[in-house]
This record gives structure tokens, sequence and C-alpha cells, in this order.
């Protein structure tokens, strides 16, 4: 890249229609894996880590009581590059409000490991990953999960395939971008190539949930086929239920 299943009460089923901040609504999920418990728990309070209240480069900030801080490691030949751990303004993903970017070396099989700890458990983790795409001789981006008991959700109108797997997937090449097009298998993904999508579109983005309680929650951001640029992707809004 150059430069969401809830009752409809549930204030992070505002977080999906609403899109963190009104600007876009979206029509029911293409693909879900749910992992949310109905609503904020009894004597739990709801809490937002709002990338519009921190600085950049983000490392740590304090939300109701908790902290949240932020690491990221490199593998694989990929080092970070002058975005990386900013505070981007929207739209992002087709969204407002801000946001903060990872970006890096395009190496295949290298990335980051990103991983958000809490000084506290946390319950009913949400946000939204957006630019997931591919761009022929480029970057080729991908997400795998590593924490375990995650959900996700791929909004109608993403383009999005995979499980936050491992891999690429099946069906396809070593060298087509998009590692196949299995959507039941593998890193979530783009299923189209040389996509190097607009900031007003949703078509790279999938939300990660966590029922949870836990104190920290990881992924890699890592480089398919395509390779040889830079890549980046934005995450949205954090919410998450803070429980005595």
């Amino acid at each position: 890249m150059t430069v969401e299943e809830t009752a409809t009460t549930d204030r992070r089923d505002a977080l999906k229609k609403l899109a963190v901040g009104g600007a876009l609504v979206w029509t029911a999920p293409a693909i879900a894996k749910p992992a949310f418990a109905q609503g904020t728990p009894s004597g739990c309070t709801a809490a937002t880590l709002d990338w519009s209240t921190v600085s950049s480069p983000f490392t740590s900030t304090t939300v109701s009581g908790v902290t949240v801080s932020f690491s990221g490691s490199f593998y694989g030949g990929s080092a970070a590059r002058s975005t990386n751990r900013t505070i981007v303004a929207g739209p992002q993903g087709g969204m407002s409000g801000s946001f903060l970017r990872l970006e890096q070396d395009a190496v295949t099989n290298g990335g980051q490991t990103a991983t958000f700890t809490f000084s506290a458990p946390v319950q009913n983790l949400s946000f939204i990953i957006t630019d997931i795409d591919n761009q022929s001789g480029s970057w080729s981006d991908r997400i795998t999960v590593t924490t375990s008991g995650f959900g996700y959700t791929i909004p109608s109108g993403s383009t999005v395939i995979g499980v936050g797997d491992t891999g690429n997937g099946t069906g396809g090449t070593t060298n087509d971008g998009n590692g196949g097009s299995n959507t039941g298998t593998g890193a979530f993904r783009n299923s189209q190539n040389s996509n190097n999508l607009p900031s007003t579109s949703n078509q790279g983005n999938v939300q990660l949930s966590h029922v949870g309680p836990i104190t920290s929650f990881s992924f890699q951001f890592w480089c398919g086929a395509y390779q040889g640029s830079n890549q980046l992707i934005n995450i949205s809004n954090l919410t998450f239920d803070i429980c005595p």
C-alpha cells in the first residue's frame, strides 16, 4: 500500500455499523466467527482507546485506569518504515476518526508481531484492521492472529478472505499475490490482486474480537509473494470492558 455479531443495542454494533465515528453505515457481515458476549457484563465498565487522544509514535496510554501498551517486533528481514506506530487521520477503510498505522518493508515472509498489552484483564476487546490489500510487484498484506480464542467479522463489501491462520491458503500459486482463493484457510488477505485500495474503501477491512478476559492480544502483519516496496495497515479505536 502506498500512501462486524451482537444485538443492535450493543455498543459494539454501533462501532461496526457506524464505523468508529458515524461516517459510514455497513450492511450485515459477509463472514463471521463470533467471539462476543452480549453487551457489557454487569458491574463492568465500557472503555475506548481513542487514537485521537494519544501522540505519535504510540507506546502506551491509560484508559479508565487500565494502561494499554503496544509493542512490535520485526522478523524475516522486514523493518519499520517512517509512519510505523504513528496516529493518522481518517478516512481509513471508509471510516472517520483517527487510527494507529503500522508500516514496514514488504519482504516475503517478513513482517512484525504486533501486541497490545493491558495492565489488568479486559473483556470483549474489539477493533478493525483496514487496508489489507495486494499490489503486483510491491506488497501482499497478510494478518495472522497468534492469540487463541479470537473471533472475526468480514463486513459486507470487503474482499478480505481467510481465517487469520498461518499460510496463504489453498487454491492458488506462490506468485498469485493473494495466495489462493480458498476463504476457509490461511491468513487474512485480499482476494483481489493489484488493488491498491483508496482510504474511502472498506474492501480491505476485517474486525477482530476476543471475549476474554485477556491481558494481551497479538497478531502478525506480514508479506506474501508480492514484495519489494512498503506495506501498511491501519487499526481503529479499541473498545473493551473493564471488569472488577
